[in-house]
């Protein structure tokens, strides 16, 4: 289920996993720029589509698609923050019938291949992602909503006319040219209005994938003993972690880093992960937690989300060498909030 940080929604819709990729084929910086997007939006001008079926006023989630694809061309920069909130400023901008617009990207990494600045190759398995909304302070204004309408009774009436033309039954369009005509009209709404009155309701960045292997300096031990316990004291243990994570900042102007601040949290995850013998996950996730909050300042609160993926033992010698094998199915999940005092 989606939900939005401005609130409950009544109706919303939109479009999901729309792929993009934009290449600078120039030799300007960030190359490959490839993103998953959804874009939702929400507002009582689409009630009655849900209510009867009435199409006016209603964006094709086959034209969002087309939004985001073609809009892509005009984003110059690199970071998912700021990706969102320009596709989220420009819908709300091009339909001034929509109250409010939720945009989420997640990457599509890909790497240069030895150095190269021509070949690449895809990165990962860690993957940053971003989420945007956008809400129209006061809602849709009476005038914008007047607009939509008297477009689309422009569309009507020249549909009419050309029934007319053709010397056919005089009769009102068919409810599908009715929708084909609707469609087209709403792309002729407000080219380029004013982007004024919007408000960022939610920033959130974050990566999720992470998948860290440390060989040794990883115990779990002392833990509550009682019937049904069967796993013993481990001292030292191959230690195989999956991480996901994701924070909110301290205000609006401090969201847009350039991909600076996910790029200083990775940095904190891997260092943190590698860099002491742990007791438990949930220290290192607590850890990297704290040192995300002292080093980011613009970081608000942060939420980890670990995952036990140890590997179960074939065979061991000693601590000096092992075979092992995938966990089975059933795995620790692990998570923690933490916010600045």
């Amino acid at each position: 289920m989606n939900s939005f940080a401005s609130g409950p929604k009544r109706n919303y819709y939109g479009k999901g996993d729309v792929i993009v990729y934009r290449l600078f084929r120039d030799g300007r910086p960030n190359p490959v720029f490839g993103a998953n997007v959804k874009l939702l939006i929400y507002g009582d001008a689409f009630w009655q589509t849900y209510t009867t079926g009435d199409n006016t006023g209603l964006v094709a989630t086959d034209s969002m698609k087309n939004f985001i694809q073609r809009e892509t061309m005009n984003f110059t920069g690199s970071d998912l923050e700021s990706y969102c909130h320009f596709l989220a400023e420009k819908f709300l901008a091009r339909y001034p019938q929509a109250e409010g617009a939720q945009v989420s990207a997640t990457e599509i990494p890909y790497g240069p291949v030895g150095g190269s600045e021509v070949t690449f190759a895809p990165a990962g398995p860690a993957c940053a992602n971003a989420v945007i909304e956008l809400i129209r302070e006061g809602g849709p204004s009476q005038a914008a909503l007047h607009e939509v309408t008297e477009r689309l009774r422009q569309v009507e009436a020249k549909a009419l006319l050309r029934v007319h033309s053709h010397r056919k039954v005089p009769t009102r369009p068919a409810p599908e040219k009715q929708r084909a005509d609707a469609t087209t009209a709403q792309l002729e709404v407000s080219p380029e209005p004013e982007a004024g009155g919007l408000r960022v309701a939610e920033a959130r960045s974050g990566i999720a994938g992470f998948r860290l292997l440390r060989l040794k300096g990883s115990a779990f031990a002392g833990f509550v003993r009682d019937e049904y316990t069967t796993l013993p004291d481990i001292k030292d243990r191959p230690l195989h972690m999956w991480l996901d994570l994701d924070w909110n900042y301290i205000d609006a102007a401090s969201v847009f880093s350039e991909g600076l601040i996910p790029k200083q949290v990775r940095g904190i995850v891997e260092g943190v992960f590698a860099g002491f013998e742990s007791g438990s996950i949930q220290e290192i996730i607590y850890q990297i937690g704290q040192k995300m909050l002292a080093d980011v300042p613009a970081i608000a609160e942060v939420r980890l989300e670990a995952n036990n993926r140890t590997w179960d033992t074939i065979a061991e010698q000693g601590l000096s060498v092992g075979v092992y094998t995938d966990a089975r199915p059933p795995y620790g999940c692990l998570g923690l909030t933490l916010k600045r005092a």
